[in-house]
């Protein structure tokens, strides 16, 4: 998700978006995990979210 966030604000936005499309389904798994997450994965949470909150 940092790859394609970081791609979507660049020149390449059209390639992000169809790599966005594919991993959809694998985003919208993870964001339900949240809900249990553990001290052990919360940093792990905390970095992808900063790192792509302007795409997500």
């Amino acid at each position: 998700m940092t790859s394609i966030s970081w791609r979507y604000n660049k020149q390449e936005c059209a390639s992000a978006l169809v790599d966005f499309a594919f991993e959809q389904p694998n985003l919208q798994k993870l964001l339900l995990e949240i809900q249990y997450t553990t001290q052990e994965t919360y940093m792990f949470f905390s970095r992808m979210a900063t790192n792509s909150s302007q795409f997500i």
